[in-house]
């Protein structure tokens, strides 16, 4: 931004007469270097820093502020502490320099005095720029003798203060740090001194010093304001609050709060802080599975499968062959029929990724989807002179489902069988176009199995004729709206629903209410339910290895420590991480402790997404009918890692306080979304 302010001070050393300022500060630090305050930027932190003495500076406003401050605030503010060997205010700062900014380019010599060694001393500095400029070096030192706190020779025990600051000085996220041990002599302060209680009563001065450079300040407009400010640090504890409000009524926070407590917004620190590049770009080095052919043309996460043996893979399928390397169980079978497909037994036998029917698995392998079902296809008119059809051709099912259809025909219900089974009409049909014709259809499977639900189902649906249910106990849980399934849990209920075939049968209004989400659409439970499938399993597959792999890095000991929070007095803001379910990456939202509540999550959520034109995964996926405009409307928001089973009927927070712990608890909490 043009020219440039520099500052350069000489530092005299320390008093040699130990009776010449016989009340001081004096720092205890470490090392043998004088205390510095260095300058960081958050904006630019790979910037190289000169490490001299020397500032530059361009900010108009920060000009002002080292023209007024040095010469008012900081004057007033020591020799109003009564720090000795304090010259009379008439004989330290003379004429007060304008407030006027000098002409662009005008060198100028000027004089302030400034507490050093706990005396006041008259100090020089060359300005030739008014502006500051905002892309200062991260790692410049401030030499200002305004923050300098020299050694004493002073001899009196005392105990070292530690003085640790890094605070935000500038709006472009430019922050001030200081590590400094400070001893507190025998300086006499009076007692009703609050601000200056700790440290025996004798700190006069070791944090007050360091307000300096903070905050956006309009000079002209509150000299008058710093003028009396050092009056506000002596006043009692019962009127301490007027100088809090001052500050903050400019902006400024007082330092050692938290270190991340400066002008740069919580989420702005935060988003910086607890950015982290993880060892595995998955672009250049994809998830690699190994034992099938790649099915899918596009994935959240860079995968491939194949059969290369020269690679060691992140996953195979197939038992466990090799360590490091998942072992994967897929399968769409009953476990009834396969036993290794049950949950507890594929554990057993060693495999680390379940993919079945189950919703419980790792990675579910449904039998439904929007692509392989019409599942809107227009209700067609029902011809049939038979109530119910019914396709079974394996007589030997492990269930009650042939007693079941000798029990409806029994009380009346006249079926067409086209399957193997109790065969009266020939099978050599379209089964989705032959059931259109009637107003039931027989959805019986051969196990009575959680989440195993096959075609037989489906395919009812999409003929737009009502399924009659031998299977999955939570069948209701595949059910397009309520009241569209008639259910036979056991052969008990046989009578029942054979009474209640009858009834929608006989009356157009009631039947035609059971199929009214073929017009209205479904439920959002169903649509949350297969629009899972709009991102194939094996892709799924591949998101689940890589969020497995991040985990792990996220937990080993190397890893970068991180945030995850940030906190201003009472106020903290918590960072989240969120993705849509079937994507990989995530993106950051921030909830302040204020309102940590569900509502305030969601809302998050959604403009997080409306922000970045976000497109649900399912999008091009669903039928046309069923995609909607552009609006976003949440279903769920879960944890990320729970099972699509917990993700879509058994999990919810049981309110805002279980919310507040689980973030509380999980920093950096990751969560998951399904929009519907």
């Amino acid at each position: 931004m043009g020219d440039n302010l520099r500052w350069n001070f000489p530092f005299p050393s320390p008093s040699s007469d130990p009776q010449a300022c016989p009340s001081e500060l004096t720092p205890t630090n470490s090392d043998s270097s004088a205390s510095g305050v260095t300058i960081e930027s958050s904006r630019d932190p790979t910037a190289n820093a000169r490490q001299d003495q020397t500032m530059v500076w361009t900010n108009e406003k920060h000009s002002l502020y080292l023209d007024f401050l040095e010469a008012s605030f900081v004057k007033q503010l020591h020799c109003s502490m009564s720090l000795r060997g304090c010259h009379r205010e008439e004989e330290i700062l003379g004429p007060r320099p304008t407030q006027q900014l000098p002409a662009k380019g005008h060198n100028s010599s000027r004089q302030f005095s400034v507490p050093q060694d706990g005396c006041c001393h008259k100090i020089n500095y060359e300005s030739n720029d008014p502006l500051l400029d905002s892309t200062a070096d991260s790692n410049d030192i401030l030499g200002s003798p305004l923050l300098h706190h020299s050694a004493s020779a002073g001899k009196s025990s005392s105990k070292a203060v530690p003085i640790l600051r890094e605070t935000s000085v500038l709006n472009n996220g430019i922050y001030l740090r200081s590590n400094t041990n400070f001893s507190c002599k025998s300086a006499r302060i009076p007692e009703q001194h609050p601000i200056l209680h700790s440290c025996n009563r004798t700190l006069s001065g070791c944090t007050i010093a360091e307000i300096a450079f903070l905050g956006r300040l309009d000079m002209a407009k509150n000299a008058a304001f710093f003028d009396s400010w050092p009056e506000m640090f002596y006043k009692s504890y019962s009127s301490g609050e007027a100088g809090v409000a001052g500050v903050e009524r400019l902006g400024i926070r007082a330092l050692g709060g938290d270190r991340n407590s400066g002008t740069e917004s919580c989420e702005e620190w935060l988003e910086r802080e607890d950015a982290v590049v993880y060892s595995r770009d998955f672009v250049k080095d994809p998830i690699w599975v190994s034992g099938a052919e790649q099915e899918w043309k596009t994935c959240g996460v860079s995968c491939t499968f194949g059969f290369d043996s020269s690679k060691k893979p992140d996953a195979a399928f197939g038992l466990p062959q090799q360590p490091g390397v998942a072992s994967v169980l897929r399968s769409m079978e009953s476990a009834s029929y396969y036993s290794e497909n049950n949950l507890a037994m594929a554990r057993r036998r060693g495999y680390d990724i379940v993919m079945t029917t189950s919703l419980s698995s790792d990675v579910p392998v449904g039998y439904f989807s929007w692509a392989e079902y019409n599942l809107m296809a227009p209700v067609m008119p029902k011809t049939e002179t038979a109530l119910a059809a019914a396709f079974i051709s394996n007589c030997g099912a492990r269930n009650f489902r042939l007693e079941a259809l000798i029990g409806l025909e029994k009380e009346n219900i006249k079926i067409d069988s086209y399957g193997g089974c109790h065969r009266n009409r020939d099978g050599r049909v379209d089964k989705v176009e032959a059931l259109k014709r009637y107003k039931f259809s027989l959805a019986f499977e051969n196990s009575n199995e959680e989440d195993y639900v096959t075609e037989k189902f489906f395919q009812s649906l999409v003929a737009g004729t009502i399924p009659v249910v031998v299977g999955a106990p939570n069948i209701e849980d595949f059910a397009p709206a309520p009241g569209s399934v008639l259910h036979i849990k056991e052969l008990e209920d046989v009578q029942s629903v054979a009474k209640r075939m009858k009834y929608l049968a006989d009356n157009p209004d009631a039947y035609n209410q059971s199929l009214r989400w073929k017009y209205e659409g479904p439920s959002d439970s169903f649509k949350a339910l297969v629009d899972m499938a709009a991102v194939h399993s094996s892709c799924r597959l591949c998101i689940h290895l890589a969020t497995v792999i991040r985990e792990k890095e996220e937990k080993s000991p190397g890893f970068k420590k991180r945030p995850c929070k940030c906190t201003r007095g009472s106020e903290t803001v918590y960072h989240l991480y969120i993705r849509e379910r079937g994507r990989f990456e995530m993106e950051s939202i921030f909830l302040r402790s204020s309102n940590l509540t569900l509502d305030a999550l969601e809302a998050a959520v959604l403009m997080k997404f409306k922000s970045l034109n976000h497109v649900p995964v399912w999008k091009q996926e669903r039928p046309e009918s069923l995609r909607g405009g552009n609006e976003l409307k949440v279903y769920r928001i879960h944890p990320v890692g729970l099972t699509q089973r917990q993700a879509l009927y058994t999990f919810k927070f049981k309110g805002d306080a279980d919310l507040r712990s689980h973030i509380e608890n999980n920093p950096c909490a990751k969560f998951e979304v399904i929009f519907v």
